[in-house]
């Protein structure tokens, strides 16, 4: 993140320091707050909006993902984070270790996203309405609150209303976040904004005492760090890139700001520490924490943005041709998830101009810099043009050798590339608003062209601005409203689990919980974390590595027949059944002190896995439709052959 070093622009401080009395045409004071909040409220509407027709405080539904888009698993496990941090507080627990999924071993959850700040902000819901209810609030906010952050950042540097509100509402919904619609922790991006503006006034302005701002850097990092650490960690790869640069190129000035810098530093790193300092402890040295990548750094680096996605729309833009959307869908290696690199062929030939035209303004300046650094990193190691590897290489492919960079996935630069983007539109907005002198980003030749347009007259002049930034905006549109629907195991099931399952039992269930399936994650969430469940989805460390994939326990045949899937699977595929298998089941139920077997039948291939628990545990104690529970008797688990 990044601003620009003393420089004096008068211009802009000047339209700064009197946009909150005087409307720029007519001198004349304006109704500012009213249309400040029209435009804060706007963006909490469509927010709602884009989910409808479900409400966000939803208990029943969830987000799900579309085609080419493997994420559809991440809302369940989020789900379970939310309703991790209000449950570990009033147990007295550690509220960034567990074992209540993952047993026996557990998860370190410092070095997953598992969102404490979110999941405090939510508690009150989470305790009244459940965490899916949590989750739904949350993914509005995520980009209500984008938006709403731009638009206030933004007001910095722009005079108008306006410009700021397309800047915040490009943010808010633009590729990169409607991509990331699924990922909770990636999408609730309002602090990297901040965080610009308060480098523009550490490095330009410096107008805010040392302590105080070094204080407000230190609680935004903080919270950006309790919210999403990889979100972070490319905060800071910016904040490098761009201070090695102002370094260079304003090394004659940097002796008269080496004291405020170190001063605020001092204290942003103090703040930062106090608040974070314990789960940066947790994630280094904790029980379990992470070893070395948690996925092989090859197939992270496989995960970038292909140079033609800038101008090529994917499915997620309601306004893209079916052949123009195949092709961007396959981009990103067909993960639709994470690809949101698309700006559209007229905004980037509008910020081409704009930032032509500006090229005297330092602000606009670095932010151009900054997006070409952004795209540069979000290509990855080597260029690819149309899904095509050019195999030429790019300074991005250090990073799969840097400690704490290896985990990198380069297509997530592109909230940078959006970051830095909008700020752009909205300052180039801003001051075509303003603009009342003869020449402008359009010449006096098309001036006459134009006609009435070419004019200076106010009407004109604003049809102007809405018009470039309209067609900013058009191609860049959503698919809405984003899809949701109610799980597909029966509502009632979480609540029969609650009614029959003892407080505290180990579970095993079926669908085993990995990665592809965490269904049993939400159900123990939505039951209060009133259990330990075996298996999860998590980065976890066994073998002295990291993995996202729960361990063989023994006897491995018990996951190999419940959790096996055939594709996409990392565990042996069940042999035949034999006699000894049956026993293999008493033998795991024993050794991890299990408490309960549920079975549900929307697993891939639930015939085998409830003939193979009824032959070896008999009847189930509990049975309703498409759900069945069995239980030890007495402390014991029934073989086929006792007296039901």
């Amino acid at each position: 993140m990044t601003a620009v070093v003393a420089e004096s622009h008068a211009p802009l401080d000047a339209a700064v320091t009197t946009e909150d009395t005087l409307d720029a045409e007519t001198g004349r004071g304006r109704p500012r707050k009213w249309s400040t909040t029209i435009c804060l409220l706007t963006y909490f509407a469509l927010a709602v909006i884009a989910f409808l027709p479900h409400g966000p405080l939803n208990p029943h539904v969830l987000p799900v993902a579309g085609p080419a888009n493997p994420a559809g698993s991440d809302p369940l496990q989020m789900v379970w984070f939310l309703s991790w941090l209000p449950f570990a507080l009033t147990h007295g627990l550690n509220i960034f270790h567990t074992n209540f999924f993952d047993y026996p071993q557990g998860v370190n959850l410092a070095d997953n996203t598992s969102v404490p700040l979110l999941g405090l902000i939510a508690w009150p819901v989470t305790a009244t309405l459940g965490p899916v209810a949590s989750f739904n609030l949350l993914i509005r906010l995520a980009f209500a609150l984008s938006g709403v952050s731009m638009f206030l950042v933004l007001r910095r540097w722009c005079s108008s209303i306006i410009a700021p509100f397309v800047g915040g509402l490009l943010y808010a919904f633009g590729p990169y976040t409607v991509g990331q619609a699924l990922h909770l922790d990636l999408a609730f991006v309002p602090i990297p904004p901040l965080l610009v503006w308060c480098a523009d006034e550490l490095v330009r302005t410096r107008r805010m005492r040392m302590w105080r701002l070094g204080l407000l850097i230190g609680a935004a990092g903080a919270a950006e760090m309790l919210i999403s650490p990889d979100v972070l960690s490319g905060c800071l790869v910016m904040v490098i890139i761009a201070g090695s640069a102002l370094a260079v190129r304003h090394r004659h000035k940097l002796k008269e700001l080496l004291s405020y810098l170190i001063s605020t530093g001092a204290v942003a790193v103090a703040t930062f520490a106090l608040i974070c300092g314990y789960m940066i402890v947790e994630m280094v040295a904790g029980p379990n924490h992470s070893v070395g990548a948690i996925i092989p750094p090859a197939s992270l680096q496989g995960l970038h943005a292909d140079l033609l996605g800038f101008v090529t729309p994917t499915s997620n833009q309601i306004l893209a041709p079916h052949v123009l959307a195949h092709l961007g869908n396959e981009m990103v290696a067909n993960n639709l998830s994470e690809n949101g690199t698309y700006l559209g062929l007229p905004l980037v030939i509008l910020l081409v101009l704009f930032v032509r035209w500006l090229r005297n303004d330092p602000v606009v300046r670095v932010f151009a810099g900054m997006a070409l650094a952004a795209v540069l990193i979000s290509l990855g190691p080597t260029l690819t043009i149309g899904t095509i590897n050019t195999h030429i290489p790019l300074p991005e492919a250090v990073f799969a050798h840097l400690p704490l960079l290896d985990n990198t996935i380069p297509a997530r630069y592109d909230l940078y590339v959006l970051l830095f983007v909008s700020m752009i539109l909205a300052i180039g907005i801003d001051r075509l608003w303003q603009r009342r002198s003869s020449t402008s980003l359009i010449n006096e030749t098309w001036r006459s062209r134009l006609g009435p347009l070419g004019t200076d007259a106010r009407w004109a002049r604003r049809a102007r601005v809405g018009l470039v930034a309209g067609v900013a905006i058009a191609s860049l549109l959503p698919t809405i409203p984003f899809r949701s629907q109610v799980p597909y195991w029966p509502r009632t099931l979480t609540g029969i689990i609650r009614q029959v399952v003892p407080p505290g039992s180990v579970v095993l269930s079926y669908p085993y919980p990995t990665p592809l399936h965490d269904d049993a994650m939400l159900w123990a969430a939505e039951a209060g974390v009133n259990y330990r469940l075996l298996g999860g989805y998590a980065n976890i460390r066994f073998d002295n590595a990291g993995h996202r994939w729960p361990p063989l326990l023994s006897p491995p045949y018990v996951q190999e027949l419940l959790g096996y899937t055939k594709t996409g699977d990392r565990w042996p595929a069940p042999g035949k059944l034999e006699p000894a298998d049956l026993t293999a089941l008493h033998v795991f139920l024993a050794r991890y002190n299990v408490g309960a077997v549920v079975w549900w039948s929307g697993g891939h291939d639930p015939i085998p896995a409830y003939h193979y628990l009824a032959l070896a545990l008999g009847p189930p104690s509990f049975r309703a439709h498409r759900v069945a529970i069995w239980l030890p008797v007495n402390g014991h688990w029934r073989s086929p052959h006792d007296e039901p």
